[in-house]
């Protein structure tokens, strides 16, 4: 964490983050997108709340983020499951509360968590 003037303040997350990337703040909470599959939500003091559609075991398989062919060539991933992320890296919030994420990956996913 740093101040407005750029001067270092504390680190935090090395006990649970994995891979931060990008991340948005609503109310009281941080929501953070970790491309290697999953949400990872954090309270104002910086403490861990919970993670959000982890699938931490398809980052291990050959060509994640997509997967490849028998050739070796590298294809759209056929390992998209509903309520799991795959590789979330963009995240917002709107002012109803609605969460939206892109994922990095061929051809791209956006999902909307409804409120």
């Amino acid at each position: 964490m740093y101040d407005t003037e750029g001067g270092f303040k504390h680190a935090f997350g090395s006990d649970f983050f994995i891979t931060p990337s990008g991340l948005v703040t609503y109310g009281d909470l941080t929501i953070v997108a970790e491309p290697n599959v999953r949400l990872t939500t954090i309270d104002i003091e910086d403490n861990l709340v919970c993670y959000v559609g982890d699938n931490s075991q398809v980052s291990s398989v050959d060509g994640w983020r997509d997967n490849k062919d028998w050739e070796g060539r590298v294809i759209p991933t056929k390992l998209l499951k509903v309520g799991k992320f795959n590789s979330p890296h963009g995240v917002a919030v709107d002012q109803d509360g609605n969460v939206f994420i892109a994922e990095w990956l061929i051809g791209g996913r956006f999902i909307k968590l409804a409120r």
